[in-house]
C-alpha cells in the first residue's frame, strides 16, 4: 500500500465560507472515512466519501480526502480523474495541488506534474513545498541548475527545511559540487543527529573523495539508528576500498538478508567476490541480478569478466558484447552506418577493423588478424590503431592499409566493420585450446634500430615495468611503485633496463644509476619492441608491455595482483595466451612483497643456473 501523500503545512482551509450544515456533514464523513482508512478498509472509506460528495459535489475537503484514499489504494488514474478538473477553478485550495502533484509523480507523468506545480507556484509563490516539488521534477529531468534554484528558494522561505536541503545536496552531488553537498548534509545532521539518510549520503560523499576513515565514522553513527539496508551495502563498498574484505563480505550479507532481490546489492557483492577470486560466487550473484534486471548492462559486463577469468570463453565472449551498453566502459561505440562483419567471406568488400580500449588489448588481439584475413576471404582489410602502434603495424600481412585511430585524416571508405575486441565472439573462440599459440604474431622490428649501447653481454639483461595507466579503473591493484621492485636490481649477474612509460616515468628520475633509463629514448612501441629483442627477460606488471613482450614471444615474467585481469585466469603460473610468459601471483590482496620475493628467488636461480643467453646480434 502506498504511503500517504505529503500534506502542505500552512495551507489555507478550503470552503471557509461553506454553510455550517455542509461543513458539519463533510467533517463527519471525513472522520468516518479516516477511521475506515486507519482500519485498512479503503473500500469502506471510498463509499462514505462518495456518498458525501453526492450531497456536496463542490466540497473541496471531501474531494481532497477522496483523492487521498485513491492514492493510498494505488488507484492513481482514479485519483487524477477526481482532482484534475477541479484544479482549473480559481477557488481550488493548495492542498488539491499537493495531492495532484503526488499522483502525477506516481503516474510518472512529469509533464502534468510540472505543469501542475508551476500553476501552483503562480498562485502561491511563497509556499516552499511547491518550490521543493518543482525542484524534484526538474532534477529528475536533468535540469539541475534550475532545480537547485527552486530548492534554494524553498530553503530561503523555510530555513530549516531538511527535505529541501537534502534534495539540494543530492542535486549538487550529481553536478560534482561535493563540498557544498557535504556542507548541506552536515547542516541537516547538526539539527537532527538521527537523520539517517543524511548520514548515509554524507558517507557516500566522503567515499567519493577517498576519505574512507571519515566515511566509516559517519556510517558507524548511522548504524546506531533505524536504517536502510543500503547502509550495509555502502559499508561493504567502504570496507572493500579499505581492503577489509571479511568485513565487506559480512556487510553485503546483512544488506542482502534484508533485501535479497536488490540488484545493486547483488552486483556489488558479485564485484567483491570477483576481486577476491571467488568467480563462481561472483557469477552466481550476477545471474541472480540478471534474473531480476535482464537488461542491466553493468551486470552483463562484469559477468563476462568473471566467466572469462574462469576460462569459460564461449559464454564470456557473448556477454562481453554488452560492453557497448555499459556506461562505465572506457570506449564508446562507433556508430558507423555500415553493417558489422558477421565473420563470413566478403570478396571485393572493404573491411575496417577498428581498435578500442587500451593498447595492450590491441596487442593481445592482433593474434586474430590472420584468422580475420582468412575468414573475410577476398576483403580489403583496413586496420585502425593508436598512434604509438602505427610504426609497429605499418606492414601487416594481409592488411591493405593501416590508419591512425581518430587521427587527423578521415577513414577511407569501407563496407563492413568490426571492433577488434569482438573478434573472439565473431570468430567463435569458445575454449582456451582454440587460442592461436604461434609467436611472434606481430612484426619483429630490426633490433639495430634501437641499439642498447649500455648492454653488457655477460649479464642477464632484463626490461622492467611496474606501473600502467593510472586512468584505468583497475590500476589501483595491478600497478605498484618503483620502490617496490627495487630489490630485484640487487640480484647479482643482472642488468636492468627501464621500459617504463607514462606517469610511472617520474619515479625513474630518482632511481639508482644501475637502472638504465631506456624510457627516455623510447618513442613508441616499435622502439620498445626493438629493445625487447635484445633483452633476455622482461619483468612487468599487467601493462601493455606484457602484451607486447608476449606477442613477440620474448621470455616474460608477469607480476600479478591477487585477482588480476581476466586474461590471466586464476591458479596457474602459465598463460594460454602467451606461451613464453611465467606468472607470479599475489597469495593475498596487496601482497607485492611476496611477489617480489618470489621473482627475486627465481631470478637468482636463473642466474645461478647460467641460463642467460647471448643477445641477438
Amino acid at each position: 500500500m502506498a504511503a500517504p501523500p505529503a500534506q502542505l503545512a500552512g495551507a489555507q482551509p478550503a470552503n471557509a465560507n461553506a454553510p455550517t450544515a455542509e461543513a458539519s456533514t463533510a467533517a463527519a464523513a471525513i472522520r468516518e472515512a479516516d477511521r475506515l482508512r486507519d482500519a485498512k478498509d479503503l473500500d469502506g472509506a471510498r463509499r462514505v466519501l462518495t456518498e458525501a460528495r453526492r450531497q456536496f459535489p463542490g466540497n473541496y475537503d471531501l474531494l481532497h480526502r477522496a483523492a487521498i484514499v485513491e492514492h493510498l489504494a494505488e488507484r492513481y488514474a482514479d485519483a487524477r480523474a477526481l482532482v484534475q478538473p477541479a484544479l482549473t477553478s480559481s477557488n481550488a485550495p493548495s492542498k488539491l495541488f499537493v495531492i495532484a502533484i503526488q499522483v502525477a509523480r506516481r503516474l510518472t507523468d512529469t509533464t502534468w506534474a510540472e505543469a501542475t506545480v508551476r500553476e501552483a507556484l503562480r498562485r502561491w509563490p511563497s509556499l516552499p513545498e511547491f518550490h521543493h516539488q518543482l525542484g524534484l521534477i526538474l532534477s529528475e529531468r536533468g535540469k539541475l541548475d534550475e532545480a537547485c534554484w527552486h530548492f534554494e528558494a524553498a530553503i530561503n522561505l523555510q530555513p530549516y527545511n531538511a527535505n529541501a536541503q537534502m534534495a539540494l545536496a543530492v542535486a549538487l552531488e550529481r553536478m560534482g559540487d561535493l563540498a557544498r553537498a557535504e556542507f548541506l548534509y552536515r547542516s541537516v545532521i547538526a539539527v537532527d543527529r538521527r537523520a539517517s539518510q543524511a548520514l548515509i549520503n554524507l558517507g557516500v560523499i566522503l567515499q567519493k573523495q577517498e576519505r574512507h576513515l571519515e566515511a566509516l565514522e559517519i556510517y558507524r553513527q548511522a548504524e546506531q539508528l533505524p536504517h536502510q539496508a543500503v547502509l550495509h551495502s555502502n559499508l561493504g563498498a567502504l570496507y572493500r576500498s579499505l581492503r577489509r574484505y571479511e568485513d565487506a563480505r559480512a556487510s553485503y550479507a546483512v544488506a542482502l538478508k534484508r533485501e535479497p532481490n536488490n540488484v545493486s546489492f547483488l552486483y556489488n557483492f558479485g564485484n567483491l567476490l570477483k576481486e577476491l577470486g571467488d568467480l563462481d560466487g561472483a557469477a552466481a550473484n550476477y545471474r541472480r541480478a540478471l534474473a531480476i534486471a535482464p537488461d542491466n548492462a553493468s551486470v552483463h559486463w562484469n559477468l563476462s569478466l568473471a566467466l572469462l577469468a574462469a576460462g569459460r570463453l564461449a559464454e564470456g565472449f557473448q556477454e562481453y558484447e554488452w560492453r557497448w551498453q555499459y556506461e562505465g566502459f572506457p570506449s564508446k561505440r562507433r556508430d558507423f552506418p555500415q553493417p558489422m562483419w558477421d565473420g563470413g567471406p566478403a570478396p571485393g568488400k572493404a573491411l575496417l577493423i577498428h581498435t578500442e580500449q587500451g593498447m595492450g588489448d590491441v596487442l593481445q588481439y592482433m593474434r586474430f588478424m590472420p584468422a580475420i584475413v582468412e575468414r573475410a576471404a577476398g576483403a580489403r582489410i583496413v586496420f585502425e590503431c593508436h598512434q604509438p602502434l602505427m610504426r609497429l603495424f605499418s606492414d601487416l600481412p594481409g592488411v591493405d592499409r593501416t590508419v591512425e585511430r581518430l587521427g587527423p585524416e578521415p577513414l577511407p571508405p569501407f563496407d563492413l566493420h568490426m571492433p577488434l575486441m569482438s573478434a573472439t565472439h565473431v570468430l567463435g573462440i569458445a575454449t582456451l585450446d582454440q587460442l592461436p599459440k604461434q609467436v611472434p604474431y606481430i612484426p619483429v622490428p630490426d633490433p639495430t634500430s634501437f641499439p642498447l649501447n649500455e648492454a653488457r653481454p655477460e649479464l642477464l639483461k632484463i626490461g622492467l615495468v611496474w606501473a600502467g595507466n593510472p586512468r584505468f579503473s583497475g590500476d589501483r591493484t595491478r600497478s605498484t611503485q618503483l620502490a617496490t621492485v627495487l630489490p630485484l636490481l640487487d640480484v647479482p649477474g643482472t642488468q636492468f633496463f627501464s621500459l617504463q612509460k607514462g606517469d610511472g616515468e617520474a619515479e625513474v628520475r630518482n632511481a639508482p644509476a644501475k637502472l638504465i633509463r631506456l624510457n627516455e629514448r623510447i618513442r613508441d612501441f616499435c622502439d620498445t619492441a626493438a629493445a625487447m629483442m635484445q633483452l633476455n627477460l622482461i619483468i612487468t606488471t599487467c601493462t601493455s608491455v606484457v602484451h607486447l613482450a608476449g606477442a613477440l614471444g620474448r621470455p616474460t615474467w608477469v607480476m600479478l595482483c591477487h585477482a588480476p585481469d581476466w586474461r590471466w585466469l586464476l591458479g596457474r603460473d602459465d598463460s594460454p595466451w602467451y606461451p613464453t610468459a611465467r606468472l607470479f601471483r599475489q597469495s593475498t590482496q596487496a601482497d607485492w612483497p611476496g611477489v617480489i620475493a618470489a621473482v627475486r628467488a627465481a631470478l637468482t636461480e636463473q642466474v645461478r643456473a647460467g641460463r642467460a643467453k647471448p643477445s641477438p646480434s
